[in-house]
Order: structure tokens, then sequence, then C-alpha cells
């Protein structure tokens, strides 16, 4: 009985939280919404059999919302992350990435087409459009001399620059970027639903019948 007591606490906090994490900049003013999810971090290389140093990338699928601009964009927009202080651009196109590994997870010597990853259309996007895509980060360069530190599994923050109208001069839009849900976050509501159905399940307990 605490247990589904606990688990409904439980789920009723996840949807908070989610919603908080969800919550609109202005339900009066527009902006573009960009969600995101971790594919992973891979190793690259040229080749398949190309030894030596394996630099690395973080790819992301990301969908971009228009909530209220009349025409954004997408073509001219720039995603970033921020690791330890620096600043990376994505790649120009997934589709042009070498062959990336993930040992960790089984993956060996695929490109990103084979691993079912494509980059964004190429559209104009309206009110209320939406679109999705892969982007890629690369960090380090075998051809660099002395080879830098390798980041691998690092944390990091996103960032996407868009402009909107249409005709020029672009004016920049109003992003938010809406927090990758990490699993590891739920543990402490799962933890006090549980004692607050177990000390719920007490106060019953002791009261006089």
């Amino acid at each position: 009985m605490n247990l589904l007591v606990g688990l409904a606490i439980f789920v009723l906090m996840l949807g908070a939280v989610k919603a908080f994490a969800a919550t609109p900049i202005s339900n009066s003013s527009p902006f573009i919404e960009v969600t995101y999810e971790t594919v992973g971090w891979f190793y690259g290389s040229d080749s398949e059999n190309t030894g030596g140093y394996n630099y690395t990338y973080l790819v992301l699928n990301v969908t971009i919302a228009n909530d209220g601009y009349s025409q954004v964009n997408p073509d001219q927009g720039q995603f970033s992350v921020a690791i330890s202080g620096n600043s990376y651009s994505a790649e120009g196109s997934i589709l042009g990435l070498p062959y990336i590994y993930n040992y960790s997870s089984q993956i060996f010597g695929y490109t990103a087409y084979e691993l079912g990853l494509s980059d964004f259309p190429s559209v104009t996007l309206l009110n209320g459009g939406v679109i999705s895509g892969t982007i890629a980060f690369q960090f380090g360069n075998p051809n660099d001399v002395p080879q830098p530190p390798q980041i691998w599994n690092a944390p990091f923050s996103l960032t996407y620059s868009v402009t909107y109208g249409d005709s020029i001069p672009y004016l920049p839009a109003t992003v938010q970027i809406v927090p990758e849900f990490q699993t590891f976050l739920i543990l402490p509501f799962f933890l006090i639903a549980t004692l607050a159905a177990i000390a719920l399940n007490k106060k019953k307990a002791v009261l006089p019948s």
C-alpha cells in the first residue's frame, strides 16, 4: 500500500516538474522553443580503419517550434554548446560526419546516415511550424599539435540563435531552450514520495478508531 501511494505522489510530482521545465517564456510574446535529447557521445575517425587520435562528437536530436512569429529562418540559425567555459558551434551537416564510434553502446564505424540521423529540412518556419533534425558538435581535431585534452561525457549547456522576418534586416528571435529531462533527477522526488506515503500510513495507524 505504501508503495502505491508513493508511486501516485511521485507521478504527480514528476508531472509538475516536467510542466515547470516546459513553461513558456510568456503567453503574450512570440518565441522559439527548442527541445532536445542526447543521441550520444561518439569518437570520430576519417575511415573505419584509421587509427591514432580519435576526436569526439556530441550528437543531439533537436526540435524547433515557432510560437508566434510570422516567419522564422532556421537556415540562418546557429546552435552552440558551452563546456567548461568554452563555446563550440555545431557542424554544418550531420551527414558530412566521418565514421563515428561509441564503444559502450556497441556502435562501431557507422556514418550518421547509417544510424538513421538526418539534417534539418531547408524550410521557412511559419507560425505554429515545427521541424526536427540532428546536430553534432566536434571537439578536438586529429591535425592539432599538440593534441588537446579529450572531451567526453562532459556537462554542457545548449544555446540557439535565429532570426525572424520576411525581409532584410532580419531580427533576432527570442529562444527558449527546454532542458533535457535527466532520469537521475527524479530519484529525490521518488524518495520524498515514498517517505510521504510511509508517514501517511503511520499517521493513519495511530488514529483512534
